[in-house]
């Protein structure tokens, strides 16, 4: 990956309807679902909070909650999300600065 391609995580595919995808281009954060397309602006992104649910019936479930203005988003990073960490620690840098 080159300093100028998008930082991608890919969601596993939900049991019902499409993948969702996460890109991080620049200073914009993409939501795709399917054909669907969701814009987030860095520069609007007002609270970044990091945390786990620890349940005794299920693996641990990592998540990132973002505040945008009025608007929430969060990022949940089931067992299989191959490179929620890395994805979330560019949106933390890039978010920083």
């Amino acid at each position: 990956m080159g300093p100028d391609s998008p930082i991608v995580l890919t969601l596993a595919n939900r049991r019902w309807g499409p993948r969702e995808q996460f890109r991080l281009e620049g200073d914009v954060l993409l939501r795709v679902i399917g054909h669907r397309q969701s814009q987030w602006p860095l520069s609007d992104l007002r609270r970044f909070t990091l945390g786990v649910r620890v349940s005794p019936y299920a693996k641990p479930l990592r998540f990132a909650r973002l505040r945008f203005g009025r608007r929430d988003l969060t990022i949940v990073g089931g067992p299989d999300a191959i490179g929620y960490a890395a994805f979330v620690s560019a949106l933390a840098r890039a978010a920083a600065g």
